[in-house]
């Protein structure tokens, strides 16, 4: 058993995939966490890597994720090739440029015209202040913006680490919590990020 309660992003993920890289070819393993990005974070990572998981929830806002590494009766899907124009936008502001009026209305205006575009990102990642555009109800047309997109297909994500830092894990209006590991691969795999 593994405890990653009360460790900031990305810390409960990496140290679950080095104690499942620890197991060798199968094992068991439960994980004790206490916070909501931390579960679902496992429970991503466990599902994308083919792992089996279990989640209990336990008093007091605790869970304990049980996974199983070599036990399945099925086989994990292969991870489809990246396609051509596979992109991923990368948001690090909730404005573009300088910090004024402009760049606020920028940074909304190039999130809203992408309803319009003929190809669309995979996925938007939000770090910093950008995830202020995820959970800002004075945000709230461009977070309705996102939701569109996320309908048409769009997988929003919004860093764990930085909701945290500004006090804002609880204030999530669309997307997912992701976290550093997942961030890092997403762009490794990706044909290319656009960052704004």
């Amino acid at each position: 058993m593994i405890d990653v309660r009360n460790l900031g992003c990305p810390e409960p993920v990496i140290r679950t995939k080095k104690a499942l890289d620890a197991l060798g070819t199968e094992g068991i393993l439960e994980v004790l966490g206490n916070t909501e990005a931390s579960k679902e974070n496992i429970l991503r990572f466990a599902q994308n890597s083919g792992y089996g998981a279990s989640l209990e929830e336990r008093a007091g806002g605790e869970f304990l994720i049980t996974l199983t590494k070599g036990y399945e009766c099925t086989l994990a899907s292969p991870k489809p090739s990246r396609e051509s124009g596979e992109k991923v936008m990368f948001v690090k502001d909730d404005c573009i440029g300088e910090r004024s009026e402009l760049g606020e209305k920028l940074a909304r205006g190039f999130l809203k015209a992408l309803l319009e575009a003929n190809t669309l990102p995979k996925k938007i990642i939000f770090v910093n202040r950008g995830v202020w555009l995820t959970t800002k109800e004075e945000n709230r047309a461009t977070i309705d913006d996102l939701i569109l997109l996320e309908k048409k297909g769009v997988e929003i994500y919004s860093c764990g680490a930085c909701l945290d830092y500004f006090g804002l894990a609880q204030e999530l209006k669309v997307g997912k919590i992701g976290n550093a590991l997942e961030t890092i691969n997403t762009l490794l795999d990706s044909s290319g990020v656009i960052s704004l």
